[in-house]
């Protein structure tokens, strides 16, 4: 009976004793996320952790690697600098590089530039700085582009593009802390770059964004080459130009106007301003600006596709003639207006297009035309009516098969088509 009875004992313990066990096991794979939330591993994916804020990624030529610019205050391991972290895709193996010219203190930064030179040799990146553009105290680089070079999968600083004052036109003055600069010029403050390949060498065209103005830059010598007015009257900075993409062939080039609710193209051979397309404007005084952000070209680059992070769409634009084709509806269930993220990716053959909440991101189907594959729950959906997922003008293509939706319901999907017109209406 003892025996039994002393079995019986260390039974119940140990039934007891399994739910802490379990506890336990759970606390070791929960991690704390720096916005209170708690990270569940193994995660999805394998997330890495990086630098602080990263902000934009740039993927080599060869496709071997991902450049990740961390341009926020830094974190303890990185001495709290600014870092450009490479993640190597055939191991899954993150590095980070940290820049000492970007420490805490520092009176220049990164922004938004990064992309790798045309034979995935070098990595430029965009430094800025409002208080010391020009780079006259000792350790401040000024405005410019930072030059790295890539050896066995490590980044080394190599050199640095200075960007000089860029001067105003007539009547025009600068008011964003206008005594950092000299009379009769602007802060250049570069924001997006893209690299022009050319047969002579490459060339970067950046977009400055207290300058409203674009400028094609000589990748080796750092000579500016062309200059793209975008400013909207007498005061700049006012349109504050942020993001930029350029054609496989060098000949043009676009770029976002944050505060104008627009896109300006580029001829990069005559070194003019082609058009400007008005992405969503506001129709009142009061009313918010779209805020164009991001931009990226579809394979056959027939259409442009530019992030509107105030209206949380994504605009389809014909490169042809720069009018706008339709609008992508990314806003995220249960999440307020306004959280779009600042790029877009193209996961062949989705759109990426992050939010600005964690852990968000809308994926959006692109085949030769722009499609969204969602889940409707507004009722049967039928051929021909108009789509309740992407902004107008849409109508949908097909009905596809019903699937259940997170709570088991069932709910038709269907596919739907960029179109100006109904369907069997031609152009």
């Amino acid at each position: 009976m003892k025996v039994r009875s002393i079995g019986g004992v260390l039974l119940l313990l140990c039934l007891i004793s399994l739910p802490c066990a379990a506890q336990s096991s759970a606390r070791e794979k929960e991690v704390d996320l720096p916005s209170s939330k708690l990270l569940l591993l193994p995660a999805p994916g394998g997330p890495q952790p990086t630098n602080s804020f990263p902000t934009a990624v740039a993927l080599s030529p060869d496709g071997k690697y991902l450049a990740i610019l961390n341009n926020g205050y830094g974190t303890e391991g990185s001495k709290f600098q600014q870092s450009i972290a490479l993640l190597d895709l055939a191991s899954n193996r993150l590095r980070d590089f940290p820049d000492p010219r970007l420490a805490l203190h520092a009176k220049q930064s990164y922004f938004l530039g990064l992309a790798w030179s045309s034979d995935g040799a070098s990595l430029y990146a965009s430094i800025a700085s409002l208080t010391d553009p020009d780079g006259k105290n000792p350790g401040d680089t000024g405005n410019g582009v930072a030059v790295y070079r890539l050896q066995n999968g490590t980044l080394l600083a190599e050199r640095f593009l200075k960007l000089p004052g860029t001067p105003l036109g007539h009547g025009k003055q600068f008011t964003y802390n206008p005594r950092s600069v000299a009379p009769g010029y602007a802060n250049p403050y570069p924001a997006g770059l893209a690299v022009v390949k050319r047969d002579r060498g490459d060339a970067l065209l950046i977009v400055e964004n207290l300058a409203d103005d674009a400028v094609l830059l000589d990748a080796r010598s750092g000579k500016v080459l062309q200059r793209f007015d975008l400013s909207r009257g007498k005061y700049v900075p006012a349109a504050f130009p942020y993001g930029v993409v350029v054609s496989a062939d060098g000949s043009r080039g676009w770029c976002s106007l944050w505060n104008a609710s627009q896109v300006a193209e580029l001829d990069l051979r005559s070194g003019k301003v082609v058009r400007q397309v008005a992405l969503m404007p506001p129709q009142r005084d009061i009313d918010a600006l779209s805020h164009p952000t991001a931009l990226l070209l579809s394979p056959d680059e027939r259409q442009l596709y530019v992030t509107l992070a105030n209206r949380d769409r994504v605009a389809v634009i014909a490169t042809s003639d720069g009018k706008v084709e339709g609008y992508l509806r990314t806003l995220i269930p249960f999440t307020a207006p306004g959280t779009m993220g600042r790029y877009i990716r193209r996961i062949r053959p989705m759109l990426q297009v992050p939010s600005n909440q964690p852990s968000l991101i809308s994926r959006l189907q692109m085949p030769r035309t722009p499609t969204c594959s969602m889940p409707s729950y507004g009722g049967p959906p039928r051929a021909g009516s108009r789509c309740p997922h992407l902004a107008t003008p849409c109508f949908l293509r097909e009905v596809k098969a019903s699937q259940k939706n997170k709570e088991g319901a069932i709910a038709p999907a269907c596919t739907c088509a960029i179109s100006l017109l109904p369907p069997g209406i031609n152009r």
